[in-house]
């Protein structure tokens, strides 16, 4: 089945629009509508759909990192496998030595908005070069580790809940530090296992006859 024009004129459109705005959203909300105008001229309009573009912010981490040869004063990853223990973010808090906090006043002063993170930007900030394999065998582990619970849980809701953690380590991490990565793996974890603890007791308190005993009660009313 083809998909019509419109249909991708219309999807190509709508990113180009949220990409120029997302450039322009500071400028909008400080109602500094001057400088707005200036990124939305035709000579700037292009640099400023690129750089509207989360995309295009989260590689300039790891471009500008390496290129300065940043590294980080302090680190927070002494705190991911405290990540494991539910809760343990709520307790834990912020330590102020989060990646994103230490990098954006030096590497991005002008961006008032916020500009994510970039797990390979922390690794390199943290470890240099040996922090691209270092980082590769981290989450490899730890997905083989998740894939092997998998094959052991006959669940749907807790296999499920396991497969969108591994998309939070392979996907969603590239924007994020390992930390927030973790945390947010363990969040979907536990709602998985909260539904599935749900679904139990449920089963417990109120179980359901067996189809063929349901059926043979059903046959035994029609005869009377």
């Amino acid at each position: 089945m083809m998909i019509r024009k419109r249909y991708v004129i219309g999807g190509l459109s709508a990113l180009f629009f949220l990409a120029v705005y997302k450039s322009v959203y500071s400028a909008v909300k400080a109602g500094n509508f001057e400088l707005v105008g200036q990124k939305i001229k035709f000579d700037h309009l292009s640099d400023s759909t690129l750089v509207g573009l989360e995309q295009f912010v989260t590689l300039a981490h790891l471009d500008l990192v390496v290129k300065y040869n940043y590294t980080l004063p302090c680190s927070n990853l002494w705190l991911v496998p405290l990540s494991f223990i539910p809760f343990s973010d709520a307790v834990f808090g912020k330590d102020g030595c989060t990646y994103n906090e230490q990098v954006q006043p030096l590497l991005f002063p002008g961006y008032s908005g916020g500009v994510a993170a970039n797990i390979w930007a922390e690794f390199y900030a943290n470890f240099g070069y040996a922090g691209f394999p270092l980082l590769v065998i981290i989450l490899s582990l730890v997905c083989v580790a998740i894939e092997a619970i998998i094959r052991n849980v006959r669940s749907a809701t807790l296999k499920s809940g396991l497969i969108v953690a591994i998309i939070h380590l392979t996907f969603y991490i590239q924007r994020k530090e390992l930390l927030g990565a973790f945390i947010s793996a363990k969040r979907v974890i536990l709602v998985s296992l909260f539904i599935f603890g749900l679904v139990y007791v449920h089963r417990k308190c109120f179980p359901q006859a067996p189809a063929m005993e349901a059926g043979v009660r059903g046959l035994r009313r029609d005869h009377g």
